[in-house]
This record gives C-alpha cells, structure tokens and sequence, in this order.
C-alpha cells in the first residue's frame, strides 16, 4: 500500500499495523457476534485503527483513500484465495497472497503510472511584454513553495527557458525555501503577467528560477503547484 499511494512510513509501523489486524482477525473467530451491525462498526473501527497505526494523523480525504484501499485488497485477495481453493492450508494461502500482492502492487503502479502520464502533465503558455513561450509543464503536488509576503504558490521552471522571455529585471523577487542539505535559501523568482493553463489564464503568477534541468530527456522544463489550480483563472 505504501509502495502503491507513495507514502513514506516506517516498516516497524507497518509491522504493528498488521499485527493489529491479525489481533481482530482471531478475535472475530472467537467472539460471537451479538448483531451484524455490531460486527460491521467493529470492523469498520479496527480498519481506520490500522491505517492510524500505520500512517498516523492524516485528512479526510487521504483518510478514505486508504481506507478504500486496503478493503480493495481485502477483496482481491479474498477472491484469489478462493479461486485457488487453499483455504484448508495456511502455507499454501501465505505463498498465494505473497505472490498475489507482488503482482497486484506492480500492476497498480503501472496503471497509475500509465493514468499520471496524462493526467499530471501540461502544455503552458507564459506571456510578458507581449511575448510568448509555450513550455511542457509537470502538476507536482509534492511542490509546497510559498510565497511567504503574498502567500501565492510559487511553480518553477528552468533559468534558460524563462531567461528567454523575461527581459524586464524590475520584476525579480526572492522567495525563501528549503532542501537537502540546505536549511534555507533564497530563490530567485519573477511576477510574470499571464500564463495560459488547461484553458484558462492566471495574471501575475510568480515563477522560480531553477538552476539546470527540471527532468531527463527534457520531457518537461517547468513544475506547477498544484494550488495555482485552485486559485481559479479566467
């Protein structure tokens, strides 16, 4: 699941997470149901307790998304099980679902991979002084960097590309950030007039100078914040 949503989590939390649920496993063996209701709450608990053990405090929606997730492999595994009819020997149903969720994960992250590919990339058109570029752009949601005195995103793009539009040095502004083996900095940016994305038009974003290339094989040059997509445009 980790591997699959890309969520960095530690293996011992995992560890604990799926002894939880083997905990819940062998206590609906033992302990008789009173009231189907009460089984379906029960059950509806123990898995928002793993997901908690597991990946701790997250949003509602990140919350149903993994939630969703692991009763999609519940289900999957239950009916690969089945199929194979080794219900009768643990040993047999261990090796079927290590083999299955091998499958299963690397099945996944190729479709998602496949439905990323065209989901996340762009085409965008950035204007200044009446002169355009149109560059191929990456919808990066992992990209947080704010603009902390106007609390704009701030998307990034290679210092050749932009350098061949922005003649008007009046504009540059520096925004903090952070990285690797760098506390903190200072980025180079300008408030460019307009840039034209999926359609419509947003004025006087701000855009990052980024020092060499954003990608291999120069499949894109420019990272989006995904909050430029939120902020609406005409």
């Amino acid at each position: 699941m980790k591997n699959v949503l890309k969520i960095k989590k530690s293996v011992f939390r995992l560890i604990l997470s799926a002894f939880f649920g083997g905990l819940y496993a062998v206590m609906v063996l033992f302990v008789p149901h009173v009231m189907l209701i009460g089984e379906f709450v029960t059950y509806i608990g123990a898995i928002e307790i793993m997901v908690w053990i597991a990946f701790g405090k997250s949003g509602i929606k990140e919350n149903i998304k993994k939630v969703l997730f692991i009763y999609l492999i519940t289900f999957l595994l239950n009916g690969i099980i089945n199929i194979f009819h080794v219900n009768d020997n643990m040993w047999k149903v261990l090796f079927i679902v290590l083999i299955s969720c091998g499958i299963m994960i690397v099945g996944i992250k190729k479709v998602m991979e496949m439905i990323g590919e065209e989901s996340v990339r762009y085409i965008v058109k950035i204007t200044e002084e009446n002169k355009s570029i149109s560059v191929k752009a990456l919808k990066d949601t992992g990209n947080h960097l704010t603009d902390p005195l106007t609390n704009k995103p701030v998307s990034i793009i290679e210092k050749d590309i932009l350098y061949s539009l922005i003649e008007d040095t009046e504009k540059k502004i520096y925004v903090p950030f952070q990285s690797v083996g760098k506390s903190n900095g200072l980025m180079e940016a300008y408030i460019v007039e307009q840039i034209e994305l999926g359609g419509k038009q947003y004025h006087n974003t701000e855009i990052g100078v980024f020092e060499g290339k954003l990608s291999k094989n120069n499949e894109y040059q420019m990272i989006l914040h995904p909050k430029l997509f939120e902020s609406g445009g005409k």
